[in-house]
């Protein structure tokens, strides 16, 4: 008989035989993370873990998460659903799965699982789909199939026995992550649980010692084509880290991938799990998003380069008034440049014959009138008479424009769909309006 039945044999003691091997006290004064001391073996007035050990457990699997960086990631037994609250902003995650038996728990927390409004203002790179099953981790779905990375936190101790002996093939048999996870309590660490009598929590149907665990995790890697190693969360006081970490954590990675598959051969039982929430969230891969957001993308430029525009303007015909009669003459910036959006330096200043630097126009530069630096960040506008005009290719240089689109002409198309601009006749810039009493108010002040 391998360990793994002779294991699941040991399960079938009756549960109040097993509460009497250890002491038992309520779970939530450790998974809260406060509680008085055990006489010498904890210190007094302070808390059992800092972080809270729940805290420590998510924390553990989202570092591993970061290490393999899966794509598909389940968590069976998701319950409050606070493992994937964390995972759904890793941004290489692009489809997020919880299970477990109580539906109303995953009716209560799903909202949590929601995009937010930060999620359509910027949206992701890539795609995210987060869906919430109501099943028992006993039953092959094929929708779980193929998912790269699953993790049980604190959950095995939790299931009966024909359950738990289910567990290893649906996990590692029919899902056949490259990664598995599972978190269980270690009996070795209750001595030092202050006032606990029996098992850590009511529901508890055992907990494994760290030898026990340890040989039904070696039994289950080796039948499913896996390598194991071990870790934990949760030291005790300093003279008792002999008692190993408060929860033991086993970390199976697919060594054999042909045995893998030979096990996913088995057939199907069916789609067994219930879909009972499925969010999508807002991703630049999707065109439509992709586009709006290139909108508010070049609405922003376009503003700007109004404003800045308006006040170079009001700042030169305030500093150089202009004879009656005559039309004022406004300095105009390159019409093309070559320098990076994000550089502060001039683009292509040169002196006149006074020394002054001038715009390739001929026009004297604002320093040299002793007005502020511009920064060459800013998209440069033109005037033509009663319109402002914002070349498309300087709005292309942006970074952000660039990301959103692959070439101006694709750019030009996206503002050609929307009736948000309007282009010139030629179809190479953004057409603005000023507003009409700002020029009344010029007219007046140079006629």
């Amino acid at each position: 008989m391998s360990v793994h039945n002779e294991l699941n044999t040991s399960l079938r003691i009756p549960l109040e035989d097993q509460r009497d091997e250890v002491p038992q006290r309520p779970a939530t004064a450790m998974d809260a993370g406060h509680g008085q001391g055990a006489g010498p073996a904890w210190p007094q007035d302070k808390p059992l873990f800092t972080p809270p050990l729940y805290k420590q457990r998510y924390e553990a699997i989202v570092q591993l998460v970061k290490k393999y960086r899966p794509r598909r990631m389940a968590d069976f037994g998701c319950s409050e659903c606070r493992l994937l609250q964390i995972i759904k902003w890793e941004p290489y995650v692009e489809e997020l799965a919880g299970v477990d038996i109580d539906r109303g728990v995953l009716i209560h927390n799903s909202h949590t699982l929601q995009p937010l409004p930060c999620d359509y203002l910027i949206p992701r790179d890539n795609r995210l789909t987060v869906r919430l099953y109501h099943g028992s981790v006993a039953d092959r779905d094929p929708s779980l199939r193929g998912y790269d990375f699953v993790s049980c936190v604190e959950l095995i101790e939790h299931l009966d026995p024909e359950v738990l002996a289910a567990l290893p093939g649906v996990l590692l048999g029919h899902v056949s992550p490259q990664v598995a996870v599972i978190t269980t309590p270690n009996v070795e660490f209750n001595v030092l649980l202050p006032g606990l009598k029996g098992l850590r929590h009511w529901d508890h149907r055992f907990e494994w010692t760290r030898g026990q665990f340890q040989a039904w995790c070696t039994d289950v890697a080796r039948t499913y084509g896996y390598s194991v190693y071990f870790s934990g969360v949760g030291l005790g006081p300093p003279g008792h880290h002999h008692l190993g970490f408060c929860s033991q954590m086993a970390i199976f990675e697919k060594a054999n991938p042909w045995l893998g598959s030979l096990h996913r051969t088995v057939k199907d039982t069916g789609g067994r799990y219930e879909l009972v929430f499925e969010f999508v969230f807002p991703t630049l891969q999707d065109k439509h998003c992709r586009d709006t957001m290139l909108l508010f993308e070049v609405k922003f430029l376009v503003d700007g380069a109004v404003r800045r525009y308006q006040e170079e303007r009001n700042d030169f015909c305030g500093g150089n008034a202009t004879p009656a009669g005559e039309s004022p003459t406004f300095p105009s910036p390159p019409t093309s440049c070559a320098v990076s959006p994000n550089s502060d330096s001039e683009a292509f200043p040169r002196c006149s014959s006074s020394g002054n630097e001038t715009q390739p126009d001929g026009a004297v530069s604002r320093h040299a009138r002793g007005w502020p630096p511009v920064r060459q960040t800013a998209i440069k506008a033109s005037f033509n008479g009663t319109q402002i005009l914002i070349d498309l290719a300087m709005i292309y240089i942006s970074d952000k424009v660039q990301k959103l689109c692959s070439s101006v002409e694709q750019l030009r198309e996206v503002i050609k769909s929307s009736s948000t601009f309007q282009l010139s006749h030629d179809e190479t810039a953004i057409v603005c309006h000023l507003p009409e009493n700002q020029e009344l108010d010029w007219e007046r002040r140079y006629s």
